[in-house]
């Protein structure tokens, strides 16, 4: 029975994302389940996961001996000079410590896309720091960091409201790939619980699960904050409200008995033409009482 088990979850193991592999290896090595454990640590050994995630989210001993099985040096080793400096920007984000993230900077010995700073500070840091570090104006907000993932990307998938929408009011491309062809939506409505029809939609819980997956599908409406009638957002407290503003006209149009599958095309119908876009806006817009 047991021997099966450990059978059927090795076969789950392969059908798992990377970053899910990494609890299993923590669980397996926890319970001492070798075959299961022995299978994990191959499979990171051999990934694309950089060496700041692996120190990250691995006790030291292991990530050591994960990279030290790997047979080619990962990007961030190729120049230790350079990675040290780096390594010091993200021990400041880890203080929450931007004024030395400053003197840092003026050194001018490495810079925040070198370090992959925002990248490290959205994963990891308190959602003020990653704010902190939009407000210094020196990042890349769409870089991609050695795994092709953009910082959206990486905020998709720890699914925190309040870092989501200050990436978006910053510019972040909600359209954005990784290299497998997944967007931030999609990386994000995969770790989301899912719930039916007759779910309580009133609970509060419930709603902060699904508050992330809203947010990236109303951001990835195309156009819908380029139209001269919907102005760039000018905060986040502002892009929050709008993104929330959509949702409930969505709602509004089913009271006007509008179809629900009607209203689940109608982001789709924005992406190919102007006057696709002209129609959403007063399909959504019309029938509102009220204006920003």
């Amino acid at each position: 029975m047991l021997n099966s088990l450990q059978h059927y979850l090795q076969n789950m193991v392969w059908k798992a994302e990377i970053d899910e592999v990494v609890s299993v290896l923590l669980a397996a090595r926890l319970h001492e389940v070798a075959p299961l454990f022995s299978l994990t640590k191959q499979m990171i050994a051999t990934s694309n996961m950089g060496i700041i995630d692996l120190q990250k989210q691995l006790p030291s001993e292991l990530a050591d001996d994960i990279l030290a099985s790997r047979s080619k040096p990962q990007p961030e080793a190729i120049n230790p000079t350079k990675d040290k400096e780096c390594q010091r920007i993200r021990k400041a984000l880890d203080s929450d410590d931007i004024e030395l993230v400053h003197l840092l900077l003026k050194e001018g010995r490495a810079t925040l896309d070198e370090a992959y700073a925002l990248h490290y500070a959205t994963a990891y840091c308190d959602p003020r720091t990653v704010k902190d570090v939009l407000e210094i104006g020196l990042a890349d907000i769409n870089l991609r960091n050695d795994r092709g993932f953009t910082v959206l990307h990486v905020a998709a998938m720890r699914r925190d409201p309040f870092i989501l929408v200050a990436l978006l009011s910053k510019g972040a491309n909600p359209f954005g790939t990784t290299p497998d062809g997944r967007t931030a939506l999609q990386l994000c409505s995969r770790l989301t619980r899912r719930y039916d029809d007759e779910s309580n939609m009133a609970d509060a819980e419930l709603q902060k699960e699904c508050l992330p997956v809203e947010i990236l599908h109303q951001a990835g409406m195309k156009n819908l904050f380029e139209d001269e009638a919907f102005p760039p957002a000018e905060n986040e407290k502002d892009l929050y409200n709008r993104l929330l503003y959509l949702e409930n006209r969505g709602k509004c149009l089913l009271l006007f008995g509008l179809p629900q599958p009607f209203i689940g095309l109608m982001p789709f119908l924005a992406l190919f033409s102007s006057f696709s876009s002209l129609f959403l806006y007063h399909i959504f817009f019309f029938l509102s009482p009220c204006k920003f």
